[in-house]
């Protein structure tokens, strides 16, 4: 069983935005602006972007 972690850190802050023991899929809509986005995983992890 593994461990899914991702945050984003934009202007208004730190945005724990996933944190899951197990598998994990979905979505997570994007902060408007410029921010910094980290993903601790101990498996496969894909990000994409929309416009």
């Amino acid at each position: 069983m593994g461990s899914t972690r991702l945050s984003n850190l934009a202007r208004r802050g730190p945005n724990l935005a996933v944190n899951e023991i197990g598998s994990y899929k979905g979505d997570v809509p994007a902060l408007k602006g410029p921010s910094v986005v980290t993903v601790t995983s101990d498996g496969v992890w894909t990000i994409r972007g929309g416009s």
